[in-house]
């Protein structure tokens, strides 16, 4: 399974949302600028970091989870 697949897997068990999903894809796929992000929602680099990370915990969690159940 490719990252996107991933991604929208997480989104239709509603693990993640699309937005949560298009900052992952942003910002560690497409190599996207945090600050840049940051910048066009409004808030701190640091407060999209922090998200970022509990949004990737999730996903994390999840993935074991699916992986196990195989």
């Amino acid at each position: 399974m490719d990252e996107l697949t991933a991604l929208a897997r997480a989104v239709q068990a509603r693990v993640l949302d699309v937005a949560e999903a298009r900052l992952i894809v942003r910002t560690r796929l497409d190599g996207e600028a945090m600050s840049r992000l940051a910048a066009e929602r409004g808030v701190s680099a640091r407060q999209l970091y922090r998200h970022r990370n509990a949004v990737e915990q999730h996903l994390a969690a999840y993935l074991r989870r699916r992986i196990e159940g195989l």
